[in-house]
């Protein structure tokens, strides 16, 4: 399973250095693919930012990425308030 850009369509690798959603630059540790356990939910990238030295695990979202398997010619989502709303209108919540 590749991990593959929303930006322009290519393969992110190891080693890599991605622009994450803030426009930080990160170099991509490590890979780690959806797994069966979690239902193929998501994965995550271990992500290094050099300029602060911190790295920690993230959704491939946060890099603009996913995995291309999972979500083939998937759009980008929409997580902002407008999803949530609407998630809880089709739950029977109101606002």
């Amino acid at each position: 399973m590749r991990l593959i850009s929303r930006l322009d369509g290519t393969e992110i690798n190891v080693g890599d250095k991605v622009p994450d959603f803030r426009g930080d630059i990160a170099t991509v540790l490590h890979i780690y693919p959806p797994s069966t356990v979690t239902g193929g939910q998501g994965g995550r990238v271990h992500l290094r930012y050099e300029a602060i030295g911190f790295d920690s695990l993230y959704f491939p979202g946060v890099i603009h990425a996913r995995f291309d398997e999972l979500l083939p010619d998937a759009e980008p989502l929409d997580f902002g308030r407008t999803h949530d709303r609407n998630m809880m209108r089709e739950k029977g919540y109101d606002e």
